[in-house]
């Protein structure tokens, strides 16, 4: 969120092999304009407008990420929540999950916006 390059190096190797294997080539894999070019730039900057009126913003962050460097993750915007597993676990932990619905339903309490409870098709 506030430093695009706060990352272990292993994350630049595997992005920078990504982009030769789409410079040769392969398939939708990552293009160089995505990491490096305006694509990038563009996304960033959007990342950093203001969060509109009656938008909540929740940061979930973890010390032991791995991956990206938490503080870094910290905006002083959002509202904060650490949790304690690792940067692909925060996909599969059912504790981080518990903080994504929960700040969906807190949001929701004061917005039109509802949270699908497994009823939709």
């Amino acid at each position: 969120m506030l430093a695009p390059a706060a990352h272990h190096s292993s994350l630049t190797a595997s992005v920078e092999l990504l982009v030769r294997l789409s410079r040769a080539g392969v398939p939708g894999l990552m293009a160089e304009e995505c990491v490096a070019g305006s694509c990038a730039r563009q996304s960033f900057e959007e990342s950093r407008q203001p969060v509109p009126d009656g938008v909540s913003f929740t940061a979930i962050y973890s010390r032991r990420d791995g991956i990206v460097d938490w503080r870094a993750c910290v905006d002083p915007l959002a509202v904060p929540v650490e949790v304690t597993t690792s940067h692909v676990g925060m996909a599969v932990d059912p504790r981080v999950m518990d903080h994504v619905v929960g700040a969906l339903r807190r949001h929701a309490e004061h917005s039109a916006l509802e949270v699908d409870r497994g009823e939709s098709a």
